[in-house]
């Protein structure tokens, strides 16, 4: 199914397809108005960014989570492996760098399964936002800590951009 929307930068091919539809005078409108130009577009066209027209609908990419018709973000892996034989899970968070955003949300924390145990956990963030590695166990810390960026904590190399792909957090020893 066709329809005529309000398009950024569409090439002259669509307005020749309105031409051919006899909306002459809609052409005549959009073009007096800078912000936009008017097109016939099938409704594949009406999804949202890293998202796909089929069977009717918009559906997100694989590795991309979110509203298609809005727009889908990575789905980031991370894998993380309590190497600490301590008894004690380790919590950790992820926090983005540029936004007051962290994952889990709402003072909850991603947690271990066990010593030596991989251990998998997805986030949906923006596609190459820096992202930050925080954890603690007891009265040991990794990186940010639980507190994130506003906390006592710094590091060097914790942070990593966001992107449809695994990243290995590592082994958290206890020294």
């Amino acid at each position: 199914m066709s329809r005529v929307v309000c398009k950024q930068g569409v090439r002259p091919f669509a307005l020749r397809g309105l031409l051919r539809l006899g909306l002459a005078s809609t052409i005549g409108s959009a073009l007096a108005s800078a912000a936009c130009v008017v097109a016939v577009v099938d409704d594949g066209d009406a999804c949202g960014v890293n998202t796909f027209y089929g069977s009717g609908s918009c559906h997100c990419l694989d590795g991309y989570g979110g509203d298609p018709d809005q727009g889908c973000d990575p789905i980031m892996t991370l894998w993380i492996t309590d190497a600490c034989d301590d008894g004690l899970p380790i919590q950790w968070r992820i926090f983005a760098d540029e936004r007051d955003w962290m994952w889990p949300l709402d003072g909850q924390v991603f947690e271990t399964t066990g010593y030596l145990e991989d251990n998998y956990q997805d986030i949906l963030c923006f596609e190459g936002e820096l992202v930050c590695f925080g954890g603690a166990a007891g009265d040991l810390v990794w990186d940010l800590g639980l507190e994130g960026p506003q906390g006592p904590h710094s590091c060097e190399d914790c942070c990593f951009d966001c992107g449809a792909y695994e990243f290995d957090l590592g082994y958290l020893e206890c020294g």
